[in-house]
Parts: structure tokens; C-alpha cells; sequence
């Protein structure tokens, strides 16, 4: 922070520089301020705020600023040497005009200026009375700064410091920080006194401490009657110093419960911060639970899926299996029906091949008959094994498919229950979890009212701190001696005496700035006068020059002559310079007195809460908007009234054109501006705030106008480089006007007085243009008495369209009133198009204003820049057929018609608007920052309101609460034995679903089952009958009488039958059962180490007692044992055989037709007797038993 004091002069943070006028604090403000005397009316007021004077200044010379904006100290004021003061009694008081000089030069200007932020001092010629003195106490106290290394640094207002007499220079400072006490006096009192710098705070007090009535009473006292002046001031002081004594004790005594209450505050604070730490622990442990339930309910559902998606496979997997068994079935199926089509086929085979030739010998058709047995024997062998096979691996699979199916009836029963456990656990961390929440958000509102109550409890420590400082503050003013208030009476006199000084002062400049206003008015009228004889001058030096006779004694005359006139109109210009300047200066001061007090009425509504939200607010831009469109319409009056110092001729006409153009590109910017202004204040709060993004570029238009001001000041205007700037200037703001129209739409009388506005502009540019052209044409034109009629009638082609363009801007321009009265009383007219009718007309006619301009500029071929150009001459045909040609470019139809036509419109709608009928009315809204006023009003209210029924609430909560704790516990009880019914009701859902879809898998078993059954009873059936077939032929009767070889062929077909059923004899199914035995053995023999893991590849199947089996495989072998060779009956036929024939039967041996030399089959050597061992030996012992 720098370090300056009052006098010295610094710069501020927005680049002002100014002197130090004041410091210490504002009305209504708690930072210390810094008050400044500016060198230029750039300031905001005269050093008074609010009806309190804090320093006296010129208008519009005073600024106050944070004491955190000052960025630099540029110079310090030295502390002057004031010289000894004889000693003077104390009843005298000294005449301000035999003070010394440096004596009142050292005192700053704010010495007579009240620092008391409520109460200004009031002044008397006499001394008036004395204010109280616990004000002058608390005047004193905002400003106390001690003094190191000479310059006492800025404090804040707790911060003070106080100056000291000799008396209180004994005591000792204060430990905080070393304070070397000054006094307030710049003269010392009968040598004793020591130098002291004054303060702007101290002064302050001086101001508002007068003698009071008691010491004028004892002065008049004293000069009646003959009293020691000592102590007479020992007495008045004694009095002063007990009225000041007792005002500090009640003053501590009023203080004393603010202490005991910040003490109490504090107790309190510690206690609930102590309460809210055992909170804080127990929220940090819910959280904690919280985290482990939740990850336990993570895993636990992680879990469950990973269960839910096995449980899906292995149904999956089972549903798979389940259709490949009934494709194996059906396949199954299928291989049934083949070997019944291919039985038949045998059978009909078998029956067709029964008959035989009659030419076929005994032996051949044996053999015949023999091989055709031994076929069909292989065949049956090979039928009934597959049988047998078949019937083995459905009755494995249908076992298998039965134990799979209770194991995974089994797994889905236990994955059921699972799956209930799993649902209770999450139903349980659900509630866990949602109980847990609700554990964390109620910590954290203890929290925040922790935090709340924290932060009031400091709140209440710093109030207590700022009240003991104010108590300590009190104790050091009773210490004040009455040196310091004799300094202060002293101090008030001269104040007195500056003042009225000063008011003399303002009367001389009052009478000064009334001389020069008269001398200026006379400059006025002399610079007319010289104008008017220096354009004399100028045609008599050009009609000299043309004749050529005058002599160079005369034209040495002349040239001194010229040169005092060039030096006439050059002071004549700078005085013309220096009144614009002034005139531009006093504008620009009425304009800031104005936006300051309208700045003043709107904050009074609505202040920002900061500093940089002012500056880059909506209101900114608002204020900039409006002095854009003052200055605009300012420098275009500044032009109108300006005469172009240049040469007579085209370079003046030119120049003409030129300022035409920018007056015409200023009133644009003007229009747009005061558009702009009468949207925003009219206009809703969003679309308020939405004005600093899109106005962004306003900026650049403000630069520009503030740059045009300055050339207008230095008299550096070029009217070509300013027309340029200020068309660029004018794009800018016509960008920005959609945004403004887009806000105003539901003002439509703003939108008329805008396109009238910009209507009458462009007529006038029109009018200009002409006017330029005419007055060239006039110029330029060679004057010939023959051609004298033809540039007449060119003029006054020129002339009828300047004259129809005013006839139509006084149309306009009463229209334009009419506008302004109807909108004063809140009328607008409302014409059959609406707005948009008068937006085209103003649009087309700022078309043809550009072209108009084109239009000159194709005319006029003069180039100031060229210094050897002079005025040119152009024949009238060729001046005649160039604006002709340009006429054609500028406007494709006649001029005049298109000026009539808007003459008429014109006058229409002023008719139309003159009737009240055609008139609606404005509908006004209330300006934004008076929104956000009553937008802040009616939040405090609320949130007044809200606080009380937050307090009603929160008791009916706490009862509420207590009755749904209560409520929630039943709840919970019900809920726990709703979820326990639940689950039950669940368990016996599965089971019956369960049950019923093992009931239908049993039923389709047992319906495979059963047709299995049929199919193996038919087959038993097919062979039984096979059987019956064999043994009957076996059976029959063999004896024949022998007969001849005819009568043998004749029966050869009966004999190869009845051999057939003799040879199948009743041992055939002992035989068949042996080459089952066979087969088995030989597969188990072939598949050892498949049969070997069975177990560990299969579920256990469960087995028949082997005892059964045992027992009749042991009857199967016995009976064939029996049938093979037990007695029968003799063959009747005798016959050889070849080699693999049958036997002769010779002698009555009998030779069975199953053995295996005679049916050529395996031996049953290899078959495994064990298991029949066993059999035998159990039946042996049934049989024995």
C-alpha cells in the first residue's frame, strides 16, 4: 500500500491524477475512502456527498476513491518549517490577516472540511455553538495516522491514532505499534510547542469543535472582573474534561453488554463446536459403514449374476441335450421301422425261395435249403443282437437322461434358494444403504449449521474486537489536553477566514467568467465581421488579378495588406478553435452533471454489489449509448454551423459534400443511439443483462466519436478522412441496431420516431447533394452569352429536386413532432401496415441517398490534392450530358415523381396520424434496474417470511418426525414379516413348478417307456412265434414210405419245409441267448478301457442282484445242454452228403443238426462260465435246500 498523506498528488487505477483532499471514511460506507481535487472538470462532485461537505473544490473537480485504487504517488508535499510564534495571552485571539503566509499555506484544503459523516458542521459568525463532544470524539478517532520517517501512513478508520500534547507525551504507546503523536497546529505557542503536521482527520474535528456557551460567558466574565487567565483555563478545562469523562463512562457503560454478549456468543460457540465434533465422528463412520455395505452389496450382486449366468448355461445345456435325445429317439425310431420293412422283405424272401425246381437233384437243393438256413440263421442272430442292443442303450440312456434330470432338479431347487438369499441380502443392504443416506444427509445439515454457527460465532469474535478497539479508542480521547483544544478554536478561525476568502475568490471568478462570455461574444461578432471582409479581399485580389493593373507600390501594399488579413484570420481561427473547444468542454460538463444525477436516480434503485460488475454492466452500456448519441448530435451541429476555411471554388464545394456526408452518417449514429437508449429503459430484466454480450463493438463507435471531439478541439479537422471514419463508424452501428429493434418489438413507437428519424436524414443528404452539384455546375460551366439559356435551365433542372427535397423534409419533419406529441402522451399512430410501411420508405430513400452521394462524386472531378489544379472550365454541353448521364445512374425514373410520391405518403400519414382513432396506446414498462429493485425487495421480504415459516416448520418437523420414527418401526415389523411370507410363498411357487415340470417329463418317459415295452413285447411276440414255428417242424412227422426219384421231386418242396421245422428245434432260444453272451463279451473284451472308467464318466446306474442274472444264465446253459443232447427221434431219410452236408444216419447214431461241424458256426468255447458257475452252484443249493 503506498504511503501519502493530504496535499500530496497521485494517480488512480482509471489514469487520473489529482491532489489528496481527504481521507478517511464516507456516508454509508465502512472502507476508507480517499477524497481528490482533479486538475479538469473529470470528477463527479465538489468534495460534498450526500449533503456532507468533505473538502471544498470547483464543481465537477472532486473524486473519491478506495483507498486501494491509488497506484501511484507522483509527488509528496514536504512538511513546511514554520517559524517561531511570539506568545500570546490567552484570552486574545489572533486576526487571521497577521497570520504568516507559510502558516496558511501549510494547512491542506481540506481543513475546513466536517468529518463527520452525519452531521455537518453548522457555521456562525461568532463561533456558534459548540457541537457535543462525544461527535467531536468520534470525528476525531476515524482518523489518527502516526508518524514515521516523517509522512504518516493511511490506516483504516479502527485503526487511529491521535495527537498528543507535552503532557501526554509521557505516557507510553501502545505495544501494537510504535505511534509518534503529532500535533494539529502548524505554529508553536510560546516556544514550548514542537512542530506538528496537520491531519484531514484531525482538522475534521477541529471543524466541529466550537467554544460553547460556558466559555463565552466566562470571557465576558473576565473582562468585568479582574481573574488570573490560568486559571480561568484550568477551570474551563477541568469542566470540559468531566463532561467528557462522563459522556466516556456512559459510553462504556452502554458497551458493557455488547461485551458480555460477544463473551456469551463465544461460550456458546465453543460448547456446539465440541457438540458437533462427536456429529462429525459419527458421520465419518456411517460413511465408512456406508462404503463397506455398498461394496459388500456389489460383490454379493456380482455374485448373483455370476450364479444366475450358470444356472442359464446348464439350462441351456440340458435343453440341448433333451433335443438330441429325442433326434437320437426318432433316428431310433426310424431304424424300428427299416428292420420291420426289411423282416418282411425276409419273410417274403424266405417264402419265395421255399420253392424249388423239379429238375434240381436231393444234394442241390439240400444245400439250397441248408445255405438258405444258415442265411436266415444270421440274419435272426444279427436281428436279435441289434435288438438286444438297442433295448440295452435305451434303457442306459433312459436311466442316465433320469439321473441327470433329478440332479438338475436337485441344482435348480438349491440355485432357487439361492437366488431367495440373495434377494433377502439385497433387500436387506438396500435398506442398510437407504438408512445410511439418510444417516450422511442428516450429518451434513449438522454440518452446515456448524459452519453456520462457526461463522456467526466469528462474526460476533470480530464484533467484539472492533468494540474493544472503540472502547480503547474512547479511554485514549479522554487523555486530550487543552493545548489540543485551544488548537482546535485557533484552527476554526482561520477556517472561518479561508472560507470567506474563498468566497471572495468565487465572486471574482463568477465576474471573470461573465467578461469573458461578453469578450467572447464580441470575438464572435469581430470574427464574422473579418470573415466577411477576408472573402472581400479574396474576390478583389481575384478581379486585381484578372485585370493585371495594379503597380508594384500597390501590390507591395496589397501583399503587406493580405498578410496582416492572413494573420487576422488565422488569430480569428484560433479564436474560433478555442470557443468550439469551450463549447465542446461546457457540453460535455452539462452531459456528465446530467448522466450523474440520472446515474444518481437509478442507483438509488439498484446498486451493483461490486465495482467491476458496475463498470462492465448493462447500465455502462446504457450511459455509453446515450452520451454517443449526445456527442453525434453535437459534433453534427458543430459541422452545420461550421464555414470551411478554404479557397472559393470546387475545392469548397467538395469539402461540403464531405461534411454532408458525415452529418448525415452522424444523425444515423444519433438515431441509432437514442433507439437504443429508449429500448433499454423500456425493456425486460434478461434481455437487460444480455446487453453486455451483444453491444460489445459500442466501444469502437465511442473511440471514434471521442477522437472527432478531439480534432474539433485542435481545429485538425479533414472533413474526407472524417467522412470515412465516420461512414465505418455508422456500419458498426447498424449491425447493432437488430439487436436494439429485436428488443423493442413491443414498442412500435419507437420504432416510428427511428425510420422518420433516419427518413429526414437522408432527405436532407439528398437535398445536399444536389445543392453541391448545382453550385459546381455554377462554378465549372463556361460562362458564353449564347450558352447563358442552357445553364439556366440546368440549374434549375438541379434546383426543382432540391427544392422538392425540402418540401419534403418539412413533411417529415412534422411528422416527426406529431410523433414526439402523440408519444408524450403515450400514443402512437397505428397505420394500416404497421411499422413496417414507414421502415421501407426510409429504407429506400437511404438507397437512393447512397446513389445521390455516387452521383456527386461522378460529377465532381476536382482533387485538392493537386496544388497545380486550378478551377476547371467545362463546356455546358459536356457538363450537360455528364449530369444527365449520372441523373440515369442515380435514379432510373424522374426524380421529381419519386419525391412526389413521398410527399404524398408523407402527408398521408400525417393526416392518419392527426385523427385520434388511428391511435393505440403505449404500453410502458417499468425500467430493468427498477425490476431488479422490487426483485430484491420482494426476495428480502421472502426470505424474511421463509425464515419465519423455516422456524414454524422445523418445530412441526422435529413432532413429525418423532410420530414417523414411530410409524416406520411398524412398518419395518410388518415389512420384515410381509418378506418372510414372501419368500415362503416364492419356495412353494418353484417347488409346485418344479414338480410340475418333473411331472411332465415323467409322464413323457413313461410314455416312451411304454411304447418301448410294446415294441419288445412284439418283437418277443414275432420271436416266439418263430420259435413255435421251429419246434413245430421239428416236431412233425418224418416217416415216408421210399418212393421213386419222381414222387421224391414231387415232395421236395413238402420235405425241404418239414426238414426246416425238424432242424429248428426248442434249444434254439438257449442258442440265441449264447451268442448274446458272445456279443457281450466280445464288445466288453474290445471297449476293456472304455468300460474300465464307466463309473467315472456315468452316474451310478442301479443294477439288477446279480443273483438272478446268474441263476438264469445258468437254466439258459442247462436247457441248451439238454435240447443238444437229450434223446430224440431218428431222421426217416437216408441220404449222403458232400463235405459240408448233412450226415447219413446209419446204424440209428444221431448227429444234432446245431453241431458246429455240421451248421459250420463258432464253437462256445471262449464264452465266460464263470457268472454260470455261480448260478449253478446257487441253484444246486435251492434245489438241495
Amino acid at each position: 500500500m503506498l504511503d501519502f498523506e493530504i496535499g500530496d498528488v497521485v494517480k488512480t487505477a482509471n489514469n487520473r491524477t489529482g491532489t489528496v483532499k481527504y481521507i478517511g471514511a464516507v456516508e454509508g460506507k465502512t472502507e476508507t475512502w480517499v477524497g481528490l481535487e482533479l486538475d479538469g472538470p473529470e470528477g463527479k462532485n465538489n468534495g460534498t456527498v450526500q449533503g456532507v461537505e468533505y473538502f471544498e473544490c470547483k464543481p465537477l473537480h472532486g473524486i473519491f476513491t478506495k483507498l486501494s485504487d491509488i497506484t501511484q504517488l507522483i509527488s509528496a508535499v514536504a512538511a513546511p518549517k514554520t517559524p517561531s510564534k511570539p506568545p500570546t495571552r490567552p484570552g486574545t485571539r489572533p486576526v487571521p490577516g497577521a497570520r504568516p503566509a507559510a502558516t496558511s499555506r501549510a494547512r491542506p484544503g481540506s481543513i475546513g472540511a466536517p468529518k463527520s459523516p452525519t452531521k455537518p458542521p453548522a457555521r456562525t459568525p461568532s463561533g456558534g455553538v459548540s457541537k457535543p463532544a462525544l461527535q467531536a470524539r468520534q470525528s476525531f478517532s476515524q482518523a489518527r495516522s502516526p508518524a514515521v520517517g516523517g509522512r504518516p501512513p493511511s490506516r483504516p478508520p479502527s485503526q487511529t491514532s491521535r495527537p498528543t500534547s507535552v503532557v501526554a507525551a509521557k505516557q507510553p504507546p501502545p505495544p501494537s505499534a510504535p505511534v509518534k503523536r503529532a500535533s494539529i497546529g502548524s505554529t508553536t505557542l510560546g516556544g514550548v510547542r514542537t512542530a506538528r503536521k496537520p491531519s484531514g482527520s484531525v482538522s475534521s474535528t477541529v471543524s466541529t469543535t466550537r467554544p460553547g456557551p460556558s466559555a463565552s460567558v466566562s470571557s465576558a466574565a473576565t473582562a468585568r472582573t479582574p481573574k488570573d487567565p490560568a486559571a480561568q483555563a484550568l477551570e474551563t478545562r477541568l469542566r470540559q474534561l468531566e463532561k467528557q469523562n462522563g459522556e466516556q463512562n456512559v459510553t462504556i457503560q452502554e458497551l458493557m453488554p455488547f461485551k458480555a454478549k460477544a463473551e456469551k456468543n463465544e461460550a456458546l460457540a465453543k460448547k456446539i463446536s465440541e457438540k458437533f465434533k462427536d456429529a462429525h465422528t459419527e458421520l465419518q463412520e456411517a460413511k465408512r459403514a456406508a462404503s463397506i455395505a455398498t461394496a459388500e452389496l456389489e460383490k454379493a450382486q456380482e455374485e448373483f449374476e455370476i450364479s444366475l449366468e450358470n444356472t442359464i448355461l446348464d439350462k441351456e445345456t440340458a435343453e440341448a441335450e433333451r433335443d438330441e435325445f429325442q433326434d437320437q429317439t426318432e433316428m431310433l425310431r426310424a431304424t424300428i421301422e427299416e428292420l420291420e420293412l426289411d423282416k418282411q422283405i425276409y419273410e417274403e424272401q424266405a417264402e419265395a425261395s421255399m420253392v424249388l425246381d423239379e429238375d434240381m437233384s436231393e444234394e442241390e437243393a439240400q444245400g439250397i435249403h441248408l445255405r438258405r438256413l444258415q442265411m436266415e440263421n444270421k440274419k435272426l442272430r444279427a436281428a436279435i443282437i441289434d435288438f438286444r442292443d438297442i433295448h440295452h442303450e435305451r434303457e442306459a440312456e433312459t436311466k442316465r437322461l433320469r439321473l441327470e434330470l433329478e440332479q438338475t432338479i436337485e441344482a435348480s431347487e438349491s440355485r432357487a434358494k439361492e437366488c431367495v438369499e440373495l434377494n433377502a441380502k439385497i433387500v436387506q443392504h438396500e435398506d442398510t444403504i437407504t438408512t445410511l443416506r439418510e444417516q450422511v444427509d442428516a450429518n451434513h445439515e449438522w454440518e452446515e449449521i456448524l459452519e453456520d454457527v462457526t461463522q456467526r460465532a466469528n462474526n460476533l469474535e470480530e464484533r467484539n474486537m472492533r468494540q474493544t478497539l472503540e472502547i480503547k479508542e474512547l479511554e485514549m480521547v479522554n487523555e486530550v489536553s487543552t493545548e489540543t483544544i485551544s488548537e482546535y478554536v485557533e484552527f476554526t478561525n482561520d477556517l472561518q477566514a479561508e472560507s470567506s476568502q474563498r468566497e471572495t475568490e468565487l465572486a471574482e471568478m463568477t465576474r471573470d467568467l461573465e467578461q469573458e462570455r461578453i469578450s467572447n461574444s464580441q470575438k464572435d461578432a469581430t470574427l464574422a465581421k473579418y470573415s466577411d471582409a477576408f472573402a472581400e479581399f479574396q474576390n478583389q485580389l481575384q478581379d486585381q488579378d484578372m485585370q493585371q493593373l495594379m503597380s508594384e507600390e500597390k501590390a507591395q501594399g496589397m501583399t503587406d495588406k493580405f498578410n496582416k488579413m492572413m494573420d487576422l484570420h488565422r488569430t480569428m481561427q484560433a479564436d474560433r478553435a478555442k470557443d468550439t473547444a469551450k463549447t465542446i468542454d461546457n457540453e460535455l460538463t452539462k452531459l456528465s452533471e446530467k448522466e450523474a444525477r440520472e446515474e444518481l436516480q437509478v442507483l438509488k434503485y439498484y446498486l451493483p454489489e461490486n465495482s467491476g460488475e458496475y463498470i462492465h454492466s448493462s447500465l455502462r452500456i446504457y450511459f455509453r449509448a446515450k452520451k454517443i448519441a449526445f456527442k453525434a448530435n453535437m459534433i453534427a451541429s458543430i459541422l452545420t454551423t461550421m464555414d470551411p476555411l478554404t479557397n472559393e471554388g470546387p475545392e469548397k464545394v467538395l469539402t461540403n459534400v464531405y461534411r454532408y456526408d458525415t452529418m448525415y452518417h452522424l444523425e444515423y449514429i444519433r438515431s441509432h443511439g437514442e433507439h437504443f437508449v429508449s429500448a433499454i429503459t423500456h425493456c425486460t430484466l434478461e434481455q437487460y443483462r444480455n446487453t453486455v454480450s451483444e453491444y460489445e463493438d459500442i466501444s469502437v463507435v465511442e473511440t471514434t466519436i471521442e477522437r472527432t471531439l478531439d480534432s474539433l478541439k485542435r481545429d485538425d479537422v479533414n472533413m474526407k478522412d472524417l467522412s470515412g471514419s465516420i461512414r465505418g463508424t455508422n456500419k458498426i452501428m447498424r449491425n447493432m441496431t437488430s439487436i436494439s429493434q429485436r428488443i423493442s418489438n413491443a414498442r412500435p413507437d419507437n420504432e416510428l420516431v427511428l425510420h422518420t428519424s433516419l427518413l429526414r436524414s437522408s432527405l436532407e443528404r439528398i437535398r445536399a447533394s444536389f445543392d453541391a452539384v448545382k453550385q459546381y455546375t455554377q462554378l465549372v460551366a463556361e460562362f458564353e452569352p449564347e450558352s447563358e439559356d442552357r445553364l439556366d435551365a440546368l440549374v434549375e433542372r438541379l434546383r426543382k429536386p432540391q427544392t422538392a427535397a425540402l418540401e419534403c423534409i418539412a413533411l417529415v419533419t412534422k411528422m416527426s413532432q406529431a410523433l414526439a406529441t402523440l408519444q408524450g402522451d403515450d400514443l402512437y399512430p397505428q397505420f394500416p401496415s404497421g411499422v413496417q410501411e414507414v421502415a421501407d420508405l426510409s429504407e429506400s430513400i437511404s438507397a437512393y441517398a447512397d446513389k445521390a452521394y455516387e452521383f456527386v462524386g461522378q460529377i465532381i472531378t476536382f482533387d485538392p490534392n493537386n496544388q497545380d489544379d486550378e478551377t476547371p472550365s467545362v463546356e455546358i454541353d459536356e457538363l450537360t450530358m455528364t449530369v444527365n448521364t449520372a441523373l440515369k445512374l442515380f435514379a432510373p425514373k424522374d426524380v421529381e415523381d419519386l419525391f412526389r410520391d413521398v410527399k404524398s405518403t408523407v402527408a398521408h400519414w400525417n393526416e392518419y396520424a392527426s385523427v385520434l382513432n388511428n391511435t393505440a396506446e403505449i404500453e410502458r414498462l417499468p425500467a430493468p434496474w427498477i425490476v431488479r429493485a422490487q426483485e430484491i425487495e420482494a426476495s428480502k421480504k421472502h426470505a424474511i417470511d421463509s425464515e419465519k415459516k423455516l422456524q414454524h416448520l422445523t418445530t412441526e418437523h422435529q413432532a413429525t418426525l418423532i410420530q414417523i420414527r414411530e410409524r416406520e418401526e411398524i412398518i419395518d415389523t410388518k415389512e420384515l414379516e410381509i418378506e418372510h411370507l414372501r419368500a415362503k410363498h416364492k419356495e412353494a411357487v418353484s417347488k409346485a413348478e418344479n414338480m410340475e415340470k418333473l411331472q411332465q417329463e415323467l409322464q413323457e418317459a413313461k410314455t416312451d417307456l411304454a411304447s418301448y415295452k410294446r415294441e419288445i413285447e412284439q418283437q418277443k411276440e414275432d420271436m416266439e412265434e418263430l420259435r413255435n414255428r421251429a419246434e413245430n417242424a421239428h416236431l412233425a412227422p418224418s416217416s415216408a414210405p421210399p418212393s421213386s426219384p419222381q414222387e421224391n421231386a414231387a415232395t421236395l418242396a413238402p420235405v425241404e419245409k418239414a426238414t426246416k421245422e425238424e432242424d429248428i428245434s426248442g434249444s434254439f432260444a438257449a442258442f440265441v441267448q449264447a451268442l448274446r453272451q458272445e456279443n457281450t463279451w466280445l464288445r466288453q473284451r474290445e471297449h476293456r478301457k472304455a468300460f474300465a472308467h464307466i463309473g467315472d464318466v456315468l452316474p451310478p446306474l442301479r443294477k439288477r442282484p446279480d443273483e438272478r442274472v446268474k441263476q438264469e444264465k445258468a437254466t439258459e446253459l442247462l436247457d441248451m445242454a439238454w435240447s443238444l443232447y437229450g434223446p430224440a427221434e431218428a431222421l426217416p431219410v437216408t441220404h449222403k452228403v458232400g463235405k459240408k452236408g448233412m450226415g447219413v444216419f446209419e446204424g440209428g447214431a444221431y448227429t444234432h443238426i446245431f453241431d458246429p461241424e455240421v451248421m459250420d458256426v463258432d464253437d462256445l468255447c471262449f464264452v465266460d462260465l464263470e457268472p454260470v458257475v455261480e448260478g449253478l452252484d446257487d441253484l444246486l443249493k435251492g434245489m438241495m435246500m
